[in-house]
């Protein structure tokens, strides 16, 4: 007796596991999910149940209800929602002519939800249909994926069928992925076949992965540029686009929320065509990214409403291509990350970043175009190539580089410099604190890649172009930081800072401390800012001449010129040259050696007769090294009347010469004028001898800007008192 009880309880249990697990339960008839009386046996479908639909019946899903597979018996079966109806496994429609969910009228309630969920390797709809006219696609108004693991494809072959997906409120995907496989399509539809403007809701948790192809997402199958347009797209998690049709991929905006990420991938199933994204305007908030990583224009030329992506500050823009396809209107006001395993071209179109710009993968960065950054520039890995163009740090900008991996070419800043602060400048290498006059709003070029040459010498590839507010009386510190990647081979030890007061022309000997360590140079006491750069003070930089000039007196030539500072000069060579002849010795000055302080040097050319004679220096150095001077024309025939001469070269940069003639002893006056007729220099106002004379200009001395200048002569004959006045333009062009 106790054996024959145990083999009862035994096929007892086993009859409960098997009544529990994997049924197929058939409606009895029409009626409510809920009802037992609604299926045949009175068991209520569960999970791991398959349901069918019988011929006829129409089942309404009254309170939450569950099945694994769900199918229908014949083309009248339908299936109504009041509630939520969660499945397990797949759904099947009887064929491509039905829709179950209208019957007369709309069987699908607002607000009620078709959840496909469990852990299913791939769950799917079959027979969705393909065309997007009546009778249409199948339509789902509101339709979750809420998987644990695995996915849900359109297709569940994978080879794409070019099937219509319809959905008429809402697609959310809060956990796993929704996969819209290769040419399927998703329309905006509602159960009556009206067209809509669904929503698509990707959670945290959750997967958008459009395979690609011909595969497009539009409202109803509309093709207009804004009536094509579903609604909105809300990224919490990922969502990956792509499509090659011309139907698109037309969504009314896009916002990446975050931690979530809209990605226009690389696929080789289809990748993004040209012209077939159209998304009105993406918005990507603090925390998410839009990563784009090809090179193909997508971006759909929408007339009404531009394709627009606009980065809001702590959202990233993540570009993984050699050339970025900016959409038509492009902010970012947050960071971009160009971060491609190869070259890369920073695109002129960006502008302004306000964020921060971000350079990593490898291979070079390049920029496009002038680029400003308010946020800073971040530098991992790789070096950026500025070439012609230059970057530009706002004025709480900060750079970070490390050794080799630097912005080489130009990079500017400006910041207000006041008394006895250190400004560093936002970490380009340079730091001033000035204990006397505050230098003011300070503009700081740095260029790299280039040394600065002279004398036959050359500096490191690094020079810092400082020009500030106030001129003088700074009192200042001057820290240089310099790359051991830019030394020139030049021994760090012998590396002191030298001075150009015309833009590199000549240099003055500053000197300076060396810290190898910190690869700074630094130097204090500086009254003056202009450009600097570093060198070896064993083969210095040239002799700094400042002004040099040719005046006729009596039947002589006096020439005068001089020099800010001299670094082992020997002598001036005065060479002459007699109606274009060549050229032949006229005389020669010892120079100073070697002098911080101007030097003044004169030579008179006696006995000359009448003519046009052309004067020039030869600057000679112990070394034997040597260069030339600017070229002087004198006439030493009297002038008949007053001509002022155009000045040559013109355009010019920095210095030019101006050449004039008067016809008797008189008071001179010359100055220089800007565009708007404001007096900028006054060059000279002084009693000049009746003659040929000449005057050199450098602009270099008051940092003139580019532009257009005007000077004006006014003499006034000291014997007859006749007045003349003559004006002319010249062009400085730096």
């Amino acid at each position: 007796m106790k054996k024959l009880n145990i083999l009862f309880v035994l096929v007892f249990l086993i009859t409960v596991s098997y009544s529990g697990y994997g049924q197929t339960i058939t409606s009895a008839g029409s009626g409510n999910w809920g009802d037992p009386a609604t299926w045949v046996g009175g068991s209520v479908p569960t999970s791991s149940d398959d349901v069918i639909i019988g011929a006829g019946h129409t089942v309404t899903v009254d309170a939450e209800g569950s099945c694994k597979n769900i199918s229908f018996g014949d083309a009248n079966s339908r299936l109504g929602l009041s509630a939520n109806l969660k499945i397990y496994g797949n759904f099947y429609r009887f064929d491509t002519s039905v829709n179950p969910f209208y019957s007369g009228g709309n069987l699908w309630s607002d607000g009620a939800k078709m959840i496909f969920t469990g852990t299913a390797e791939t769950q799917t709809i079959n027979n969705l249909g393909t065309t997007s006219l009546s009778p249409y696609p199948l339509r789902f108004q509101e339709l979750i994926i809420d998987k644990s693991s695995g996915k849900f494809t359109t297709n569940i072959t994978g080879t794409g069928t070019d099937v219509k997906l319809g959905i008429g409120t809402s697609l959310e995907i809060i956990n796993g992925t929704f996969e819209l496989a290769s040419s399927d399509d998703i329309e905006g539809r509602n159960t009556s076949g009206t067209a809509t403007t669904p929503s698509i809701i990707v959670r945290s948790g959750g997967i958008f992965d459009m395979v690609g192809s011909s595969s497009h997402i539009r409202r109803g199958n509309f093709t207009g540029e804004e009536t094509s347009k579903i609604g909105t797209m809300t990224v919490y998690g990922e969502a990956n686009l792509a499509s090659s049709t011309t139907n698109r991929i037309n969504i009314g905006n896009i916002e990446v929320m975050n931690d979530g990420t809209l990605k226009i991938p690389y696929l080789s199933a289809g990748n993004m065509a040209a012209s077939c994204f159209n998304p009105g305007i993406i918005t990507v908030k603090n925390g998410g990214v839009f990563s784009n990583n090809l090179i193909t224009n997508y971006w759909y030329n929408n007339a009404t409403i531009p394709a627009t992506v606009i980065i809001e500050p702590g959202g990233e823009y993540y570009t993984g291509s050699s050339t970025t396809s900016l959409a038509p209107v492009t902010e970012v006001n947050g960071d971009i990350r160009f971060a491609r395993g190869g070259t890369q071209t920073i695109p002129a179109a960006l502008g302004t970043v306000g964020g921060t710009v971000i350079l990593s993968g490898s291979g070079e960065k390049t920029l496009g175009g002038n680029l400003v950054v308010n946020g800073g520039l971040s530098i991992l890995n790789v070096s950026l190539i500025t070439g012609e163009n230059t970057l530009i740090l706002g004025t709480n900008a900060s750079l970070t580089e490390s050794t080799g991996k630097t912005v080489v070419g130009n990079i500017q800043t400006t910041r207000d410099v006041v008394q006895s602060v250190n400004n560093t400048f936002g970490g380009i290498g340079i730091e001033i604190n000035a204990a006397g006059t505050a230098p003011g709003s300070t503009i700081v070029l740095r260029k790299t890649g280039t040394a600065t040459t002279g004398n036959g010498n050359q500096g490191i590839k690094r020079y810092f172009q400082i020009t500030p507010t106030a001129t003088n009386g700074f009192n200042a510190t001057l820290v240089f930081k310099y790359d051991e990647n830019e030394l020139n081979l030049i021994p760090e030890a012998n590396l002191r800072l030298f001075k150009s007061t015309d833009e590199g022309t000549t240099w003055t000997l500053e000197g300076g401390t060396v810290d190898p360590d910190a690869n700074t140079v630094t130097l204090t006491g500086i009254d003056g800012f202009s450009r600097w750069t570093l060198a070896s003070e064993s083969a210095p930089l040239p002799v700094e001449l400042t002004s040099f000039t040719a005046n006729v007196k009596g039947n002589g030539v006096e020439l005068r010129w001089k020099t800010e500072s001299e670094v082992n000069s020997y002598l001036f060579e005065i060479q002459k040259s007699v109606q274009n002849s060549e050229w032949e010795k006229a005389g020669e000055v010892a120079a100073s050696g070697n002098s911080n302080s101007p030097r003044e040097y004169t030579f008179t050319d006696e006995n000359v007769l009448a003519g046009k004679y052309q004067y020039r220096l030869r600057i000679v150095d112990n070394d034997g090294s040597e260069k030339y001077s600017n070229i002087l024309e004198v006439n030493t025939g009297m002038p008949v009347r007053f001509n002022l001469s155009q000045n040559y070269p013109n355009p010019f940069n920095p210095g030019t010469t101006i050449s004039y003639q008067i016809p008797e002893k008189s008071f001179v006056t010359l100055s220089i004028f800007d565009i708007l007729g404001n007096e900028v220099k006054n060059l000279m106002n002084e009693e000049k001898e009746a003659g040929y004379h000449t005057l050199n200009f450098n602009a270099a001395e008051k940092n003139f800007s580019t532009g257009t200048y005007f000077y004006r002569m006014t003499i006034t004959g000291l014997e007859t008192g006749k007045v003349s006045s003559e004006v002319k333009k010249m062009q400085l062009i730096k």
